[in-house]
Protein backbone atom coordinates (compact mmCIF):
# COMPACT_ATOMS: atom_id res chain seq x y z
CA UNK A 1 0.00 0.00 0.00
CA UNK A 2 1.14 3.84 -0.63
CA UNK A 3 -0.28 6.83 0.75
CA UNK A 4 -0.05 10.27 0.61
CA UNK A 5 -0.86 12.48 2.92
CA UNK A 6 -2.93 15.35 1.76
CA UNK A 7 -4.06 17.09 4.27
CA UNK A 8 -3.43 15.88 8.24
CA UNK A 9 -5.71 18.09 10.36
CA UNK A 10 -8.28 17.15 7.95
CA UNK A 11 -7.32 13.97 7.58
CA UNK A 12 -6.97 13.79 3.91
CA UNK A 13 -5.17 11.35 2.51
CA UNK A 14 -5.06 9.34 -1.37
CA UNK A 15 -4.49 5.45 -0.89
CA UNK A 16 -2.88 3.11 -3.58
CA UNK A 17 -3.63 -0.50 -3.21
CA UNK A 18 -0.69 -2.49 -4.08
CA UNK A 19 -1.86 -6.12 -3.24
CA UNK A 20 -5.04 -8.01 -2.61
CA UNK A 21 -3.73 -8.90 0.81
CA UNK A 22 -3.53 -5.41 1.78
CA UNK A 23 -7.84 -4.94 1.69
CA UNK A 24 -8.49 -6.47 5.69
CA UNK A 25 -6.07 -4.09 6.89
CA UNK A 26 -7.36 -1.38 4.64
CA UNK A 27 -10.98 -1.89 5.80
CA UNK A 28 -10.28 -1.17 9.15
CA UNK A 29 -8.83 2.46 8.17
CA UNK A 30 -12.42 3.38 6.21
CA UNK A 31 -15.58 4.15 8.85
CA UNK A 32 -19.02 5.21 8.66
CA UNK A 33 -18.89 9.03 8.19
CA UNK A 34 -16.12 9.19 6.98
CA UNK A 35 -15.55 10.46 2.86
CA UNK A 36 -14.38 8.28 -0.27
CA UNK A 37 -13.50 10.00 -3.40
CA UNK A 38 -12.53 7.95 -6.53
CA UNK A 39 -13.41 7.59 -10.32
CA UNK A 40 -16.84 4.89 -10.71
CA UNK A 41 -19.28 4.84 -13.31
CA UNK A 42 -23.12 4.41 -12.50
CA UNK A 43 -25.84 4.00 -14.99
CA UNK A 44 -27.93 7.12 -15.26
CA UNK A 45 -31.42 8.00 -17.23
CA UNK A 46 -31.05 10.05 -20.05
CA UNK A 47 -33.41 11.21 -23.00
CA UNK A 48 -32.02 7.88 -25.07
CA UNK A 49 -32.77 5.43 -22.30
CA UNK A 50 -30.29 4.03 -19.61
CA UNK A 51 -26.56 5.23 -20.12
CA UNK A 52 -23.30 4.43 -18.04
CA UNK A 53 -21.30 7.40 -16.42
CA UNK A 54 -17.37 7.54 -15.72
CA UNK A 55 -17.08 10.16 -13.31
CA UNK A 56 -15.19 11.17 -10.24
CA UNK A 57 -17.72 10.69 -6.82
CA UNK A 58 -17.47 11.04 -3.56
CA UNK A 59 -19.69 9.80 -0.85
CA UNK A 60 -20.29 9.59 2.52
CA UNK A 61 -19.73 5.95 4.47
CA UNK A 62 -22.00 3.76 5.40
CA UNK A 63 -21.08 0.61 5.32
CA UNK A 64 -17.38 -1.28 4.36
CA UNK A 65 -17.40 -4.95 3.43
CA UNK A 66 -14.90 -7.62 2.41
CA UNK A 67 -16.20 -10.01 -0.19
CA UNK A 68 -13.16 -12.07 -1.63
CA UNK A 69 -10.52 -10.20 -3.06
CA UNK A 70 -12.40 -6.78 -3.27
CA UNK A 71 -13.36 -3.80 -0.64
CA UNK A 72 -17.06 -2.91 -1.19
CA UNK A 73 -17.55 0.67 0.17
CA UNK A 74 -21.06 2.04 0.63
CA UNK A 75 -22.55 4.84 0.97
CA UNK A 76 -24.50 8.23 -0.24
CA UNK A 77 -22.86 10.46 -2.88
CA UNK A 78 -22.26 13.86 -1.84
CA UNK A 79 -20.40 15.60 -4.85
CA UNK A 80 -19.66 14.17 -8.40
CA UNK A 81 -17.67 15.99 -11.74
CA UNK A 82 -20.61 14.63 -13.79
CA UNK A 83 -23.63 16.69 -12.69
CA UNK A 84 -25.95 13.97 -14.91
CA UNK A 85 -25.40 12.01 -11.52
CA UNK A 86 -28.10 12.73 -8.58
CA UNK A 87 -26.87 13.79 -5.32
CA UNK A 88 -27.97 11.71 -2.11
CA UNK A 89 -28.30 8.42 -3.79
CA UNK A 90 -26.66 5.10 -2.81
CA UNK A 91 -23.17 4.40 -4.37
CA UNK A 92 -20.80 1.84 -4.08
CA UNK A 93 -16.95 1.41 -4.87
CA UNK A 94 -15.20 -1.78 -5.24
CA UNK A 95 -11.69 -1.09 -4.26
CA UNK A 96 -9.68 -3.63 -5.41
CA UNK A 97 -5.40 -4.57 -6.43
CA UNK A 98 -4.34 -1.44 -8.05
CA UNK A 99 -7.29 0.89 -7.11
CA UNK A 100 -6.29 4.19 -5.80
CA UNK A 101 -8.69 6.81 -4.09
CA UNK A 102 -8.83 9.52 -1.78
CA UNK A 103 -9.99 8.86 2.32
CA UNK A 104 -10.94 11.94 4.17
CA UNK A 105 -11.70 11.30 7.56
CA UNK A 106 -14.69 12.30 9.40
CA UNK A 107 -12.45 12.58 12.98
CA UNK A 108 -8.82 12.30 11.83
CA UNK A 109 -7.07 10.85 15.02
CA UNK A 110 -3.16 9.74 15.79
CA UNK A 111 -4.02 6.04 16.02
CA UNK A 112 -5.83 6.47 11.78
CA UNK A 113 -1.95 7.54 11.26
CA UNK A 114 -0.55 4.99 13.02
CA UNK A 115 -2.26 2.50 11.09
CA UNK A 116 -1.42 4.12 7.84
CA UNK A 117 2.28 3.84 8.90
CA UNK A 118 1.67 0.09 10.24
CA UNK A 119 0.08 -1.17 6.86
CA UNK A 120 2.90 0.21 4.60
CA UNK A 121 5.76 -1.35 6.74
CA UNK A 122 3.59 -4.60 7.47
CA UNK A 123 3.27 -4.95 3.15
CA UNK A 124 6.84 -3.21 2.09
CA UNK A 125 8.89 -5.73 3.99
CA UNK A 126 11.38 -8.03 2.09
CA UNK A 127 10.22 -11.51 1.25
CA UNK A 128 11.79 -14.97 3.01
CA UNK A 129 11.15 -18.40 1.63
CA UNK A 130 11.65 -21.06 3.67
CA UNK A 131 11.47 -24.55 3.00
CA UNK A 132 11.47 -27.27 6.18
CA UNK A 133 12.64 -30.81 5.29
CA UNK A 134 12.85 -34.36 7.47
CA UNK A 135 11.87 -37.81 6.89
CA UNK A 136 8.55 -37.74 6.79
CA UNK A 137 6.92 -34.19 6.02
CA UNK A 138 8.24 -30.89 4.09
CA UNK A 139 6.69 -27.21 4.14
CA UNK A 140 7.11 -24.52 2.29
CA UNK A 141 6.22 -21.24 3.61
CA UNK A 142 6.70 -17.16 2.98
CA UNK A 143 7.78 -14.71 5.77
CA UNK A 144 6.90 -11.33 4.63
CA UNK A 145 6.92 -8.50 7.95
CA UNK A 146 5.38 -9.94 10.91
CA UNK A 147 3.43 -12.74 8.55
CA UNK A 148 4.24 -16.25 8.54
CA UNK A 149 2.25 -17.99 5.77
CA UNK A 150 2.88 -21.54 4.95
CA UNK A 151 2.02 -22.09 0.77
CA UNK A 152 2.29 -25.63 0.82
CA UNK A 153 3.02 -29.18 2.69
CA UNK A 154 3.16 -32.69 2.50
CA UNK A 155 4.57 -36.09 3.90
CA UNK A 156 6.87 -37.83 2.42
CA UNK A 157 8.73 -40.98 3.18
CA UNK A 158 13.19 -41.19 3.55
CA UNK A 159 14.56 -44.04 6.14
CA UNK A 160 18.06 -44.73 6.31
CA UNK A 161 17.54 -48.09 4.02
CA UNK A 162 16.18 -45.68 1.04
CA UNK A 163 18.33 -45.63 -1.72
CA UNK A 164 20.11 -42.56 -3.51
CA UNK A 165 18.26 -42.55 -6.35
CA UNK A 166 14.75 -42.33 -4.06
CA UNK A 167 15.71 -39.81 -2.10
CA UNK A 168 16.72 -37.54 -5.02
CA UNK A 169 13.60 -38.10 -6.69
CA UNK A 170 12.02 -36.99 -3.70
CA UNK A 171 14.04 -33.93 -3.14
CA UNK A 172 13.31 -33.09 -6.90
CA UNK A 173 9.96 -33.11 -6.81
CA UNK A 174 10.08 -31.08 -3.61
CA UNK A 175 12.14 -28.25 -5.29
CA UNK A 176 10.13 -28.73 -8.48
CA UNK A 177 7.28 -27.18 -6.72
CA UNK A 178 9.75 -24.60 -5.64
CA UNK A 179 8.25 -21.24 -7.55
CA UNK A 180 10.46 -20.54 -10.57
CA UNK A 181 10.45 -16.74 -9.51
CA UNK A 182 12.02 -17.81 -6.10
CA UNK A 183 16.14 -17.23 -6.14
CA UNK A 184 17.06 -17.54 -2.69
CA UNK A 185 15.36 -20.28 0.06
CA UNK A 186 16.63 -20.76 3.89
CA UNK A 187 16.13 -24.55 3.92
CA UNK A 188 15.46 -26.44 7.65
CA UNK A 189 17.54 -29.29 7.46
CA UNK A 190 16.73 -32.16 10.03
CA UNK A 191 19.71 -34.51 10.76
CA UNK A 192 18.05 -37.50 8.65
CA UNK A 193 18.28 -35.62 5.06
CA UNK A 194 20.32 -32.84 5.42
CA UNK A 195 23.72 -34.50 4.10
CA UNK A 196 21.58 -36.27 1.11
CA UNK A 197 19.88 -33.25 0.17
CA UNK A 198 22.86 -31.02 0.44
CA UNK A 199 24.57 -33.11 -1.85
CA UNK A 200 21.45 -33.25 -4.03
CA UNK A 201 20.84 -30.15 -4.21
CA UNK A 202 24.96 -28.64 -4.70
CA UNK A 203 25.36 -31.01 -7.89
CA UNK A 204 21.61 -30.69 -9.68
CA UNK A 205 20.57 -26.67 -8.64
CA UNK A 206 24.14 -25.51 -8.34
CA UNK A 207 22.67 -21.68 -8.78
CA UNK A 208 19.88 -22.39 -5.76
CA UNK A 209 22.39 -23.86 -4.06
CA UNK A 210 24.47 -20.54 -4.40
CA UNK A 211 21.98 -18.28 -3.03
CA UNK A 212 20.69 -20.23 -0.59
CA UNK A 213 21.00 -20.66 3.50
CA UNK A 214 21.32 -23.38 5.86
CA UNK A 215 19.89 -24.52 8.89
CA UNK A 216 19.62 -27.41 10.91
CA UNK A 217 16.88 -28.30 12.96
CA UNK A 218 15.15 -31.12 14.47
CA UNK A 219 11.78 -31.01 13.49
CA UNK A 220 10.93 -30.61 9.59
CA UNK A 221 7.53 -29.33 8.07
CA UNK A 222 5.15 -27.12 9.08
CA UNK A 223 5.72 -27.37 12.50
CA UNK A 224 9.45 -26.51 11.91
CA UNK A 225 8.78 -23.68 10.21
CA UNK A 226 7.22 -22.42 13.55
CA UNK A 227 9.88 -23.98 15.62
CA UNK A 228 12.70 -22.48 13.36
CA UNK A 229 11.35 -18.36 14.12
CA UNK A 230 10.21 -18.99 17.48
CA UNK A 231 13.43 -20.56 18.52
CA UNK A 232 15.56 -17.91 16.97
CA UNK A 233 17.11 -20.25 14.30
CA UNK A 234 16.76 -17.98 11.73
CA UNK A 235 17.57 -14.53 13.42
CA UNK A 236 21.08 -13.73 11.61
CA UNK A 237 19.45 -14.43 8.29
CA UNK A 238 16.58 -12.52 9.05
CA UNK A 239 17.55 -9.54 11.78
CA UNK A 240 15.70 -6.89 9.59
CA UNK A 241 12.52 -9.11 9.86
CA UNK A 242 9.48 -7.32 11.53
CA UNK A 243 8.84 -10.75 12.69
CA UNK A 244 11.87 -11.35 14.79
CA UNK A 245 11.26 -7.93 16.51
CA UNK A 246 8.09 -8.57 17.50
CA UNK A 247 9.13 -11.97 18.34
CA UNK A 248 12.32 -10.53 20.52
CA UNK A 249 9.76 -7.76 22.22
CA UNK A 250 7.07 -10.47 23.55
CA UNK A 251 9.44 -12.84 24.84
CA UNK A 252 10.73 -10.11 26.98
CA UNK A 253 7.58 -8.91 28.07
CA UNK A 254 6.10 -12.02 29.33
CA UNK A 255 9.86 -12.61 30.59
CA UNK A 256 8.50 -9.26 33.03
CA UNK A 257 5.40 -10.53 33.31
CA UNK A 258 6.56 -13.58 35.21
CA UNK A 259 8.88 -11.59 37.56
CA UNK A 260 5.76 -8.82 38.19
CA UNK A 261 8.25 -6.19 36.89
CA UNK A 262 7.62 -3.24 35.18
CA UNK A 263 4.57 -3.76 32.81
CA UNK A 264 0.81 -4.20 32.84
CA UNK A 265 -1.57 -6.34 30.27
CA UNK A 266 -5.60 -5.98 29.81
CA UNK A 267 -7.11 -3.36 28.56
CA UNK A 268 -8.75 -1.81 32.35
CA UNK A 269 -5.23 -1.64 33.76
CA UNK A 270 -3.55 -0.66 30.61
CA UNK A 271 -6.19 2.63 30.21
CA UNK A 272 -5.45 3.60 33.64
CA UNK A 273 -1.37 3.73 33.16
CA UNK A 274 -2.55 5.79 29.94
CA UNK A 275 -3.69 8.08 32.21
CA UNK A 276 -1.21 8.41 34.37
CA UNK A 277 1.49 8.81 31.55
CA UNK A 278 3.01 5.90 32.82
CA UNK A 279 3.18 3.88 29.18
CA UNK A 280 6.72 3.41 27.89
CA UNK A 281 5.81 1.47 25.10
CA UNK A 282 2.65 -0.08 24.10
CA UNK A 283 1.69 -3.55 22.45
CA UNK A 284 -1.64 -4.65 20.63
CA UNK A 285 -2.62 -7.18 18.87
CA UNK A 286 -3.62 -6.17 15.57
CA UNK A 287 -7.19 -7.63 14.74
CA UNK A 288 -7.57 -5.76 17.93
CA UNK A 289 -6.32 -2.10 16.70
CA UNK A 290 -10.48 -0.76 16.68
CA UNK A 291 -11.27 -1.87 19.74
CA UNK A 292 -8.74 0.34 21.54
CA UNK A 293 -8.49 3.31 19.36
CA UNK A 294 -8.97 5.56 22.11
CA UNK A 295 -6.32 3.82 24.34
CA UNK A 296 -3.82 4.07 21.15
CA UNK A 297 -4.79 8.22 20.93
CA UNK A 298 -4.32 9.05 24.58
CA UNK A 299 -0.75 6.94 24.76
CA UNK A 300 0.61 8.57 21.38
CA UNK A 301 -0.25 11.95 23.27
CA UNK A 302 1.30 10.76 26.50
CA UNK A 303 4.28 10.15 24.13
CA UNK A 304 4.14 6.86 24.47
CA UNK A 305 5.54 4.11 21.68
CA UNK A 306 3.01 2.27 20.31
CA UNK A 307 3.99 -1.61 18.54
CA UNK A 308 0.98 -3.71 16.51
CA UNK A 309 1.86 -7.28 16.79
CA UNK A 310 0.71 -9.67 13.92
CA UNK A 311 -1.86 -12.45 14.83
CA UNK A 312 -0.74 -14.62 12.75
CA UNK A 313 2.03 -16.00 15.14
CA UNK A 314 2.48 -17.76 18.41
CA UNK A 315 3.80 -14.82 19.96
CA UNK A 316 0.61 -12.41 18.81
CA UNK A 317 -1.77 -15.22 19.80
CA UNK A 318 0.12 -15.00 23.75
CA UNK A 319 -0.36 -11.20 23.38
CA UNK A 320 -4.44 -12.06 22.22
CA UNK A 321 -4.72 -14.53 24.99
CA UNK A 322 -4.12 -11.39 27.85
CA UNK A 323 -6.61 -9.23 26.56
CA UNK A 324 -4.82 -8.10 23.36
CA UNK A 325 -3.10 -5.23 24.96
CA UNK A 326 -0.35 -4.87 26.83
CA UNK A 327 2.35 -2.25 28.32
CA UNK A 328 5.98 -1.89 29.47
CA UNK A 329 5.67 0.72 32.53
CA UNK A 330 8.05 3.52 33.26
CA UNK A 331 7.09 2.92 36.27
CA UNK A 332 4.40 0.89 38.37
CA UNK A 333 1.52 1.49 41.12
Amino acid sequence: MQYIIKDRKKGLVEITIDTKEELPFVKRLIEPEDQVTMRSSRVSKAETGKERIVATITIKVEKVELENITLRVLGRIIWSTNENIPLNKYHSFSISEGDRFILEKNEPTESFYKLLEYIKSKFDSKEYFICSIDSDEYAFAKVKGNEIKILFSEGICIDKNSSDTEVFSTFRQIIDKIPKTVKSVVFLLHPSVEKRFLEFLKNKKPELYDRSYFVKVYHGGVSGVYEAVKGGYLRNIMKASRLVKEIDEINELMKEIAKNGNVAYGPKEIEEYVEMGAVDKLYIVENKINDFKEIIDKALSKGSEVMFISHSHEHGRILEGIGGIAAKLRFKV
